[in-house]
């Protein structure tokens, strides 16, 4: 999810550029009761990869104190959990939200 010059916060840019109406589609179907599960699953794949690929890497490369790199990705397995183990849409649209909450804080 990095530029082509390796810096991970320009690639999120870019990542939620690409779907930042997706992302805010869901919020507001979240807040009226409703769920369009085409465009949950599309984020859903592109978050987990953001999370899973992009944020693992970007941790262990950055030049973090070691504590604060474990604490970030002790995180981060946490929250792939949540894509893991989803089981329904309703399931599916909180581990997005997490994600997209603990990217944007990362970065």
């Amino acid at each position: 999810m990095a530029n082509k010059n390796g810096n991970w916060g320009e690639g999120l840019d870019y990542l939620f550029k690409e779907i930042w109406p997706n992302l805010d589609q869901i919020r507001a179907d979240n807040e009226n009761y409703e769920h369009d599960k085409d465009n949950i699953e599309h984020c859903f794949g592109i978050m987990y990869s953001a999370l899973s690929k992009g944020a693992v890497e970007s941790v262990k490369a950055a030049d973090w104190e070691p504590s604060d790199k474990l604490i970030v990705l002790n995180k981060i397995t946490e929250t792939a959990k949540l894509f893991k183990e989803a089981e329904t849409i309703n399931d599916e649209v909180i581990a997005i939200n997490v994600a997209e909450q603990l990217l944007r804080a990362m970065y």
